[in-house]
């Protein structure tokens, strides 16, 4: 399951603060934190997450901004306006509302899907990663799927048109909408998927598992296998965990066992090492945002969860995308019945960012890495854009017809 360590967003400048700025702005957002009434007033709660997410020892302090730059009134100036035009707190009301009336309707939504053959896709598309998605959608494109794509309200009205009008677009079984702005260290893609899976729920359509991607995946391996391996676990969730490597300054994976026909390797999603951060539940989980859940536990999210009542929590919380989901599910009592599974990457090769101010990144596939990503244990890999490629691996999951020029 080939995912990169690190997204291509924008990570904010560091900013070195010293003596008393720094005693400043660390009661400033211990202040900030206690007054949420979920996270301890404690400076000690901002030491542990600068310590957490430094990347740079020595100039820990953007995630300071970071934080700050979500909880500003100005929010919108950072995160970009969205198509229509809300702030992020009303935008929270609405996304509260809808959930809420979901959950007023549960008897609606069953508790095992209505039929267990269909796979459900929740899509982030960015305005950098569009040009791939109708080859995408040709490639994973079945009947008794559901495609539930949001546009980031970043990109322009033309290419979302373009891309709309691509016959693929209009099959009954395939959604969009384009309703918030993504930016790194922003609450919007945790609420765009929090959004996706209510979507999905409420389309009627019966489907066992729903996977959360970006544009820029591809299938590398034949698609038949990955749904194979799929009706096998038809409880488990596939999640890609890794922790704070504190010694070369990026995360790594945590492996626990590896499966004897090496298609999966088998982990807990991995406790934070701030324990002290929620009152209740007293663990965090870091993931990433794109994994794949089954029907339980997107139904659990979004009508059991305790998501509503903390939405202010991750709003003001440090990248509530890779930490909202997997610290709801790793304190549910519906996680704590199996095993969470998961693949390797299908390669990581580090290069460093020109700017100095970012962790390394992995570099884009290429045409010469078709040998490397067909022999590996892996189904999907990420950052794939090349044309080349592209035709290559079509070669292995055919587009189909409804794809213009297929």
């Amino acid at each position: 399951f080939s995912m990169p360590l690190f997204s291509a967003c924008r990570r904010p400048k560091p900013v070195a603060l010293k003596g008393s700025d720094v005693v400043k702005q660390q009661v400033e957002i211990a202040q900030l934190a206690g007054a949420s009434g979920i996270l301890d007033s404690s400076e000690q709660i901002l030491k542990d997450l600068v310590n957490l997410y430094a990347i740079k020892s020595e100039h820990p302090y953007w995630l300071v901004e970071a934080v700050h730059a979500h909880t500003d009134k100005a929010v919108t100036d950072v995160c970009g306006a969205t198509a229509s035009g809300s702030r992020p707190k009303e935008q929270n009301t609405e996304l509260r509302k809808l959930m809420q009336q979901i959950r007023d309707n549960a008897q609606g939504v069953p508790k095992v899907p209505t039929r267990r053959n269909g796979v459900a896709y929740l899509m982030l598309v960015k305005e950098g990663d569009v040009a791939t998605l109708p080859r995408l959608l040709g490639t994973l494109y079945r009947p008794q799927d559901s495609f539930w794509i949001h546009f980031d309200a970043n990109m322009s009205p033309k290419t979302v048109a373009e891309i709309k009008g691509n016959a693929i677009m209009k099959q009954p079984n395939v959604q969009s909408e384009q309703v918030l702005a993504g930016c790194w260290a922003c609450p919007s893609l945790a609420w765009v998927k929090m959004l996706g899976l209510v979507r999905l729920l409420q389309s009627g359509t019966g489907w066992s598992h729903v996977m959360t991607i970006s544009s820029n995946l591809f299938p590398t391996r034949p698609l038949n296998e990955f749904y194979d391996m799929l009706s096998e676990h038809p409880q488990t969730m596939f999640m890609y965990n890794r922790k704070l490597d504190t010694v070369n300054g990026r995360h790594n994976h945590m492996w626990e066992q590896r499966h004897d026909n090496g298609h999966d390797m088998l982990c807990h999603l991995g406790p934070r090492t701030v324990e002290s951060l929620v009152a209740a539940p007293k663990s965090m989980w870091k993931s990433s945002q794109w994994d794949i859940l089954p029907w339980a536990a997107a139904r659990w999210l979004v009508l059991e969860s305790p998501v509503i009542d903390q939405m202010e929590f991750w709003n003001s919380t440090a990248i509530p995308d890779e930490h909202m989901v997997p610290t709801l599910l790793g304190n549910s009592p519906w996680q704590q019945e199996g095993w969470s599974y998961h693949w390797p990457l299908t390669k990581v090769n580090w290069k460093p960012h020109e700017s100095g101010d970012k962790p390394p990144s992995p570099e884009e596939f290429t045409l010469k890495d078709l040998d490397v990503l067909r022999s590996e244990r892996t189904f999907f890999g990420c950052k794939i854009s090349d044309p080349a490629l592209l035709s290559a691996l079509e070669s292995i999951n055919p587009l189909h017809p409804l794809v213009s020029g297929a």
